[in-house]
């Protein structure tokens, strides 16, 4: 149900105010308002003019994005925040950085970073990391993450669902 709840709000911020501290306020308002302690979420909403490459931002509690620059710099995008629906108030900080042509943006979830392997430990965010600073296509970035993982991982079942999503600006 929160999911539900979360994406018709979102639908109607994106629609009110398209910018990324006003979608963040209004997504956060709307889930204090559905209260109970598991009504939150980790948030990440950016809008990216594909034109000039402005790539505006808020993090609220979720894993900080990757951009490879094209020239192998990796850059972790974000600012610390609560989750929303913690608490009415959330201090949130909108960040803007220009994704160059040749650059890849790698967003993830949580289940990605956490997921447990054979020995008990994380996948973590430096293997994340150093699987992007190889080159390669955001399909085989793309490939390469998820195959690593399930590798990692071995015969086990992910404890926690998981997207990814690799793209690069072209011209």
């Amino acid at each position: 149900m929160l999911m539900a709840i979360g994406h018709a709000i979102l639908r109607l911020a994106v629609d009110t105010d398209p910018a990324p501290v006003a979608v963040a306020t209004m997504m956060n308002r709307a889930l204090t308002g559905t209260g109970g302690p598991r009504a939150f979420m980790t948030f990440f909403y950016g809008v990216l003019d594909p034109q000039s490459g402005r790539f505006q931002y808020v993090c609220a509690g979720h894993p900080f994005p990757f951009l490879r620059r094209r020239d192998g710099e990796i850059l972790k995008l974000g600012t610390g925040a609560y989750p929303l629906g913690l608490r009415p108030q959330v201090k949130l900080s909108e960040a803007e950085v220009t994704v160059q042509p040749g650059d890849t943006l790698v967003l993830f979830t949580d289940g990605i970073p956490e997921a447990l392997g054979t020995q008990g430990s994380a996948f973590g965010f430096d293997r994340l990391q150093a699987l992007l600073a190889q080159p390669g296509s955001p399909q085989e970035v793309h490939d390469r993450i998820l195959a690593s993982l399930a590798h990692f991982e071995g015969d086990s079942s992910p404890l926690d669902d998981r997207s990814l999503v690799v793209i690069r600006r072209d011209g």
